[in-house]
């Protein structure tokens, strides 16, 4: 067993921390007092890390996910897991600017003008139609395109508004069926 010390864990346990240094594989695990908060990032990091490799092997023989942590308080949601397959894909790129827009008018939607408020929308809805100009290489493409068409399902998301079109043919064509036409109906 490996047992980080740093020279100021040793100078502050002084006699308690020599054992450690001498045999280490002999001596238990003692928690050492982070007074470096960048220590305790490295640390939690590395633990996560492990963490997320025993995970993604017990489920997935290896899988795609990753964790995305933010700073406490940054966020609404400062801690997701993601599939890492996605990762850079340019309908995923999109996704992350358009749910940015789309949390920053929850923020601050009392402080918007209307003309603040028309372009932010605006600005949504053309990422909203790159996104479903490009074809999904993964689940999380097509996931992506429908939560931003449906604004995380507040809206209808109908194959017949033509901004739908596009992403229904494509859950059409991964599922190999299209919608029946009615027959005798005018």
């Amino acid at each position: 067993m490996r047992t980080n010390l740093s020279r100021r864990s040793l100078i502050a346990g002084g006699a308690a921390a020599l054992p450690l240094a001498i045999a280490p594989a002999a001596a238990s695990v003692i928690p050492v007092e982070e007074t470096n908060p960048l220590d305790r990032v490295i640390r939690i990091a590395r633990e996560l890390s492990q963490a997320l490799a025993d995970w993604n092997g017990a489920l997935f023989g290896g899988g795609p996910w990753v964790a995305r942590v933010y700073p406490a308080g940054s966020r609404s949601h400062p801690i997701s897991l993601e599939d890492s397959s996605a990762m850079g894909s340019p309908i995923m790129t999109l996704f992350e600017e358009w749910d940015a827009i789309y949390r920053l008018g929850f923020e601050q939607s009392g402080s918007f003008s209307d003309e603040e408020c028309d372009a932010h929308c605006e600005r949504r809805r053309a990422l909203e139609e790159q996104m479903e100009a490009i074809p999904s290489r993964s689940a999380a493409d097509l996931a992506a395109k429908i939560i931003a068409i449906t604004g995380y399902g507040s809206f209808e998301f109908a194959p017949d508004v033509p901004a739908n079109i596009e992403t229904w043919k494509e859950l059409e064509r991964l599922v190999g069926r299209t919608q029946p036409e009615l027959r005798g109906v005018s």
